[in-house]
């Protein structure tokens, strides 16, 4: 259709021209242009397929690295898991070292003098607080293994 537009228009250049002007630039470009179009058209036909091949390619591509970003999601999201509760246990036992030193300087304030040990801070925390603490990660640990079965 759009080749009859220019045979049209080519003709209606025809009968303006002059009698020395030379139009055999149209007429070799409309055997061109449908040389070419008919080419173009092949291609197309020709390319088709594989482009459509190359699409559920890229798709399938898609598909495969969505799946491994979510698996690596998960795996991220189980490993900061692990450490979060990795670090709510050492808070919790950190956390019962010195309520158990607080509690010994509160109940026994004489124990430095009766283990003869001038610091006493250390005194209570090594006395009091350290059992206290490890006494905490046993009642954790006993707790998840009785937690996970």
């Amino acid at each position: 259709m759009k080749n009859l537009c220019y045979e049209t228009s080519l003709e209606a250049i025809r009968k303006l021209r002059l009698p020395d002007d030379d139009l055999t630039f149209f007429d070799e470009f409309l055997t061109d242009a449908r040389q070419f179009l008919s080419q173009i058209r092949t291609d197309m036909n020709f390319l088709a397929p594989g482009q459509r091949l190359s699409q559920q390619m890229v798709a399938g591509i898609r598909g495969i690295v969505e799946v491994d970003t979510l698996k690596q999601m998960k795996e991220n999201e189980e490993s900061g898991s692990n450490r979060q509760e990795r670090l709510e246990i050492l808070v919790a036992v950190i956390v019962g070292i010195l309520n158990g030193a607080m509690l010994s300087v509160a109940v026994h304030p004489e124990l430095p003098k009766a283990f003869e040990m001038s610091d006493p801070l250390l005194c209570h925390l090594i006395f009091s607080g350290l059992p206290a603490g490890l006494v905490i990660l046993l009642i954790v640990i006993l707790v998840q293994r009785l937690w996970k079965k």
